[in-house]
């Protein structure tokens, strides 16, 4: 028989890992690793815009027609969406990302995290936990959300995995 306060710590452990994720640790990009979220030839973005080709490319998850577009048209919802595609994609965080998310609440940021997910073919759909119901956001979007200001949790789960 398993004595009462093990069992427990281990039931604790076993709802913060899940709703934590993994105790792995994502570097930030620093500011002058980031890359430009442009691409290099605007007037081939362009061109390639008029012929359609560009929407397309994005669609299947290629960074440099999110680039391209980015270089044509730098507004918002795209100017995160496609920003947080190339940093997943590319493993390097695009110049303007940081910025974008910190003007974000944690709520808010969230949301967006899971839209992305959900709409990218290259990314991962974030699935919740079966037992406790909480997100399962991995490292990198753990990272992301701790550069903005906390909330508070949610249905005793540790929400954002910090």
């Amino acid at each position: 028989m398993t004595h009462p306060l093990l069992f427990v710590a281990l039931v604790l452990s076993f709802t913060v890992s899940a709703c934590g994720g993994t105790s792995e640790e994502v570097t930030p990009t620093p500011p002058e690793a980031r890359t430009s979220p442009y691409a290099p030839d605007g007037e081939a973005c362009n061109d390639n815009m008029a012929r359609g080709e560009v929407g397309e490319r994005i669609d299947s998850g290629d960074p440099d027609a999110m680039r391209c577009f980015l270089s044509l048209r730098d507004l918002e919802p795209d100017s995160f969406n496609l920003r947080y595609r190339i940093y997943r994609i590319e493993g390097v965080e695009p110049q303007g990302l940081d910025e974008i998310v910190r003007g974000h609440d944690r709520l808010e940021l969230a949301s967006r995290l899971l839209a992305v997910h959900q709409m990218s073919p290259e990314l991962d759909v974030i699935e919740r936990h079966r037992q406790t119901a909480c997100r399962m956001f991995d490292p990198v979007m753990r990272e992301l959300l701790s550069r903005t200001p906390p909330q508070d949790e949610n249905r005793n789960c540790r929400r954002w995995g910090l």
